[in-house]
């Protein structure tokens, strides 16, 4: 780097408010508050694990925009931050709608922050069937189930030494004692929804950071109570359906990512009601994924909703013969050279595996690729099975500015942000931190620039698979202290793989 050039990095991040898991924890918080993080999730050969955590990197306030997939998950980055895709990465700007992208099949993380069991309870029933926001008088909870009710006076009494006490139409009031009334600020469960940040209206409920940092079983007894709470499954004759409503987006986001906790699919829906608010339901369609949401959670015992479960729908569900999946579960159309490959390795056909036809530009059923990988024992389809799930873009939009943050993981290179696979910042390890320190007068180093005579300004660089944007400046002075005066550590580092550049323009040299 010439002694009077300044390059700027501006680099790929997500949005402030975007979701990060604490692997050592289990908290589930927004990028902007884990300064101090050291261990978060990522993706080695397609399986979600807990990997290192290197560097924290805010990057000031950059234009972001909104990724929105067919599932129903939402992610807010800078148009070059790259997703995964089958066959590598693509930035956010390069994607269009239909496109397959990567997000997390299992969240393998579970805390260790005791929390007892009625108070895991009580939060799952008060945060589906509570109205919790009550200054002035006592919080309320609604339900005509004999099990739910009993179950929330054995909470009240056992953690909060109180009794509810019947207001009509299906209500109950979490009382001190009955009969003696009072003002609400002395009640002591509104004093405790309220140490919860849970002293709000229904459209900004959400799950307190002492479910996300607990052990499974409290996780567990969180979630069949919310779900025996505002939870519904049914059969009809479109199929079976498992549900969870809400008002509050960030609380289906919240219940959505628990799911995965326990390896459990779930798809987000909303639709504008007839006053004119949005609706949000979790929603899980799929056969497997309500069998094992049965085994592993469930409704309360005794409740109205786990009679019809285990009267109902559970006949239905162990009828099945096979494996299914519903068809947003497929891999992408990418996946047919994989499985054409494993079977030249293995120097069989797909005819003699019973694969009559292939269909190159659709999607691949795992029926398909899982005969594949028994048949010919290819290692690498194997893992792609259990690997995650390929979403489908549905709309990308942009929002304005917003402050943004990026994470380093040495080795992998990428972590779980909303539940997306969103790739790293691996400038640090290349002495170029994004947006902090630029390339510097007499740095001696491997970066590609992607440039041509129609390449807008700023460029795009690469190094080592980081995607950032590249801003040279041409100073009037030279600089009195360069980064080889300095003797940077990061001068000719080594270690770096450098991208495959191919010509495309047949009149360049």
């Amino acid at each position: 780097m010439p002694r009077n050039i300044l390059t700027l990095c501006v680099g790929k991040c997500v949005a402030e408010n975007t979701r990060v898991v604490d692997a050592e924890t289990g908290a589930y918080l927004p990028i902007s508050q884990l300064a101090n993080i050291n261990k978060t999730i990522g993706m080695n050969n397609w399986q979600l694990d807990p990997v290192e955590v290197s560097d924290f990197i805010p990057n000031g306030k950059k234009p972001v925009y909104e990724l929105t997939t067919r599932m129903g998950l939402k992610i807010r980055a800078t148009a070059n931050h790259p997703f995964r895709q089958l066959h590598g990465w693509i930035p956010l700007a390069e994607l269009c709608p239909g496109d397959r992208i990567a997000v997390a099949r299992n969240i393998p993380i579970f805390g260790k922050t005791p929390l007892p069991e009625w108070e895991a309870t009580l939060l799952g029933l008060m945060i589906a069937e509570g109205q919790c926001n009550t200054p002035g008088y006592s919080p309320m909870f609604t339900s005509n189930d004999p099990a739910l009710v009993a179950l929330l006076e054995d909470c009240v009494q056992t953690g909060l030494g109180g009794q509810i006490s019947y207001n009509g139409h299906m209500g109950y009031r979490l009382v001190n004692k009955r009969g003696q009334g009072g003002h609400a600020k002395h009640n002591r469960a509104y004093q405790w929804l309220s140490q919860y940040g849970l002293n709000v209206g229904s459209t900004d409920k959400f799950v307190p950071q002492a479910i996300f940092m607990a052990p499974r079983e409290i996780v567990m007894i969180f979630l069949r109570a919310l779900f025996s709470g505002d939870g519904s499954i049914y059969a009809s004759d479109q199929g079976m359906f498992l549900e969870y409503y809400s008002n509050s987006r960030r609380l289906i986001e919240d219940v959505h990512h628990l799911l995965l906790r326990f390896g459990i699919v779930s798809l987000i829906r909303e639709k504008q009601t007839q006053i004119g608010t949005t609706a949000y339901r979790i929603q899980i369609t799929d056969r497997e994924q309500i069998y094992r949401f049965a085994q592993e959670i469930g409704f309360w015992p005794g409740s109205e909703k786990q009679i019809r479960l285990e009267q109902e729908i559970m006949p239905l569900l162990v009828e099945r013969s096979h494996r299914q999946r519903t068809n947003f579960d497929t891999l992408p159309s990418q996946s047919w050279e994989l499985i054409r490959h494993a079977a030249s390795e293995a120097e069989v056909s797909l005819r003699s595996l019973g694969i009559q036809h292939t269909q190159p530009a659709q999607s691949v059923p795992y029926s398909i690729v899982t005969t594949v990988a028994e048949g010919t024992g290819d290692a690498a389809l194997s893992e792609l099975l259990n690997g995650p799930i390929w979403d489908v873009v549905k709309q990308i939009e942009y929002i304005g500015e917003e402050e943004v943050y990026d994470l380093t993981v040495p080795g992998v290179h990428n972590f779980v942000a909303n539940d997306f696979i969103v790739h790293n910042s691996t400038y640090a390890r290349c002495g170029i931190i994004v947006n902090v320190t630029p390339f510097e007068p007499e740095w001696e180093g491997y970066v590609t620039i992607e440039i041509s005579n129609t390449t807008p300004l700023p460029a795009r660089i690469y190094a080592n698979e980081g995607i950032a944007q590249v801003i040279f400046f041409e100073a009037t002075d030279i600089c009195r202290v360069s980064y080889a005066d300095k003797k940077g550590k990061y001068q000719k580092q080594v270690g770096i793989t450098l991208p495959k550049v191919e010509k495309t323009d047949p009149n360049l040299p």
